[in-house]
């Protein structure tokens, strides 16, 4: 979703480093691996996630010597977005979700969707979060959560039905529809992002 797939780079607008760091929280705390306290998480479950990225990102947390609270840790994540935004592609390449291409006039490896269809799905299942009485997966409400603190959601939305989709979001969350810890742990992460990038453009 951060990428444009134009000109076969990220977006640079927008705070998509604050979401990358917000995404790997979210993945470790539905793999068990994480439990969020009032400003701050616990590891219980130091083993392998079975992914080479998110070990390497619990290993930083597990090593830490110092106890810090989320927003400090959402913020020293976010540092290491440009070095994990190239692994993630290069995964994607490897199982031909993408497409890598070197720019001799730029100097910079550019990345194009090989296979458009993931994306449109996504944006389907985004569009279909308005007006829906069907209840959206965990997976699309972390998703919008995440594209939208992170100015990325703007991309793809009109204002509109960017606070169409403001207003659902929080209907879910306030909703007894989700259980309390994963609905403390998104809007924990919420909170903390806009607390970092400020309040998501509303235009």
């Amino acid at each position: 979703m951060v990428l444009n797939d134009k000109k076969g780079r990220r977006y640079i607008r927008g705070e998509p480093s604050l979401g990358f760091a917000g995404s790997v929280l979210m993945d470790l705390f539905f793999l068990g691996k994480i439990v969020f306290t009032k400003s701050t998480f616990e590891i219980i479950n130091s083993r392998s996630t079975g992914s080479e990225i998110l070990d390497q990102i619990l290993e930083i947390l597990v090593t830490s010597k110092i106890k810090r609270d989320l927003r400090i840790w959402i913020a020293n994540l976010s540092l290491r977005y440009k070095h994990y935004y190239h692994l993630y592609f290069e995964l994607m390449a490897q199982q031909g979700i993408i497409r890598k291409e070197f720019s001799r006039f730029l100097l910079f490896q550019l990345y194009y969707l090989q296979k458009p269809e993931i994306k449109s799905q996504l944006l389907e299942k985004i569009h279909s979060i308005v007006g829906n009485n069907k209840e959206p997966s965990i997976n699309i409400i972390c998703l919008l959560t995440l594209l939208d603190v992170s100015g990325i959601l703007l991309k793809y939305v009109s204002r509109g039905l960017r606070k169409k989709i403001r207003n659902r979001l929080k209907e879910i969350l306030n909703s007894e529809q989700l259980d309390s810890s994963s609905r403390e742990m998104i809007l924990s992460i919420k909170e903390e992002i806009w607390s970092l990038a400020g309040p998501p453009n509303f235009f």
